[in-house]
């Protein structure tokens, strides 16, 4: 899954330019802060930023972090070793008559082509001459950075566009701590899959991914179809006497909620819990059929009200053989259900031995589960309200393990906030295992 560390908005100029309480700043703090580089004994010496293609922002945003960081007391360097692009020495506006390309060819001493700047703490080796190289020589580049880790606290280095100069980008992740990879709003983002893959093929340590130049903070992606406008509100309603509004709660493309991109987020982070398996989907959700059904070996959809694309089942009564199934996901159905205990039971003899129970039911926000003698309706027709406590000890009558997982438990803060999952921080995933 990505750990995506900032979403920078679109700005024209570096960060040096901009207003101190901007939105930019505050996204650069941010990545500080998540990745721990103001830490002077922080074990990351040196970071690349990494783009597909030419223009996406990468070089300023190696000026912007590390601007940043010179303004928290690091001493850091920036070695622009774009030597085809050169733009470091451009937005800082020093001059580049000689600088890494000089020192991977002549051996130049690298006194002679750091140059200071007008920033406090920030001290730069630009690209160099442009015809003297076009690759760059790995073992220079080593003894380069060897020497520079030494009398810098970090070392930002510009990286080339990896789908223009692979080799260029290649030798420069081999001999650099970490990575980060940076997406021209979400345009590349199913492409940064494969590039975090190279990088860790590499044995970098892959850090994140920047979704840079966003012309509108607040957009959201949709994980399951990949829709990238806003999410639709839910209207206000009545629940449990109380008036509800869920902010962006649903994605217009593929209906998706805010439950539905969650389980997928889980899911995806625990793939081996359905890939090759045997799979039934109890109100089997539409956006979530094609992704589950690419992973499973066998996927029975099921509902006491099918679709055509499901087969009619009542949970308290399938027809699968005792310990015949290795995942069991339903979703906001137990509710439903007169006798809960009943559907409980009988999900935990269709399992195998060691076959898990993915439930998701909605949580009145308190320990303790209000029954209603006849389905409530004024809220959706439920029989219940669940309380988190007791619906543990209750699924412990029939589960050995049983586990909450909440979005805050594996997923990055931004990624809670691009898939708009708050609504789900207090209600969560009931992990349990036969």
């Amino acid at each position: 899954m990505y750990n995506i560390v900032a979403r920078i908005p679109k700005v024209d100029k570096p960060i040096i330019f901009n207003n101190a309480e901007s939105t930019l700043i505050n996204e650069y703090k941010i990545i500080i802060e998540k990745l721990k580089l103001s830490k002077l004994n922080n074990q990351i010496k040196s970071i690349t930023v990494i783009s597909e293609n030419e223009k996406e922002g990468k070089s300023t945003t190696c000026f912007n972090l590390a601007y940043m960081l010179s303004q928290a007391g690091i001493k850091v360097l920036i070695i622009d070793a774009d030597i085809l692009g050169q733009s470091i020495h451009k937005i800082i506006g020093i001059q580049n008559q000689i600088g890494l390309t000089e020192a991977l060819v002549y051996q130049t001493p690298l006194d002679k082509l750091i140059q200071n700047t007008s920033i406090s703490n920030l001290q730069v080796l630009s690209a160099g001459t442009l015809e003297l190289i076009h690759t760059i020589d790995a073992v220079n580049f080593k003894l380069i950075l060897e020497i520079c880790k030494s009398k810098y606290d970090l070392i930002i280095v510009d990286s080339p566009p990896i789908s223009l100069f692979p080799e260029n980008a290649t030798i420069i992740l081999k001999e650099i701590d970490s990575a980060l990879i940076l997406i021209q709003d979400y345009d590349h983002f199913k492409s940064s899959i494969r590039w975090k893959r190279f990088i860790e093929k590499i044995g970098n340590k892959f850090l994140g991914v920047i979704l840079n130049k966003i012309e509108n903070t607040i957009s959201n992606l949709c994980n399951i179809c990949g829709n990238k406008n806003d999410f639709k509100s839910y209207k206000p309603c009545r629940s449990n006497n109380k008036v509800i509004f869920r902010n962006k709660m649903y994605c217009e493309k593929c209906d998706s909620q805010e439950r539905h991109r969650f389980m997928w987020e889980y899911i995806k982070k625990n793939q081996h819990i359905i890939k090759n398996k045997q799979v039934v989907h109890c109100g089997s959700e539409f956006c979530l059929f094609k992704p589950i059904s690419k992973l499973t070996k066998t996927y029975n959809k099921i509902d006491i009200n099918p679709r055509p694309d499901q087969i009619q089942m009542d949970i308290l009564n399938m027809v699968f053989e005792s310990e015949s199934i290795d995942t069991f996901i339903c979703s906001h159905v137990l509710e439903h259900i007169k006798d809960d205990n009943k559907a409980m039971k009988e999900v935990a003899r269709i399992l195998k031995k060691d076959g898990i129970a993915i439930l998701l039911v909605p949580i009145n926000g308190r320990e303790n589960t209000t029954e209603f003698l006849t389905p409530n309706k004024e809220d959706f027709d439920h029989y219940r309200n669940y309380g988190y406590i007791d619906f543990i000890d209750k699924l412990k009558l029939y589960f050995t393990s049983v586990k909450r997982i909440l979005p805050q438990d594996i997923l990055d803060e931004r990624v809670i906030d691009l898939c708009s999952l708050s609504y789900e921080k207090d209600q969560g995933i009931f992990e349990c295992k036969k």
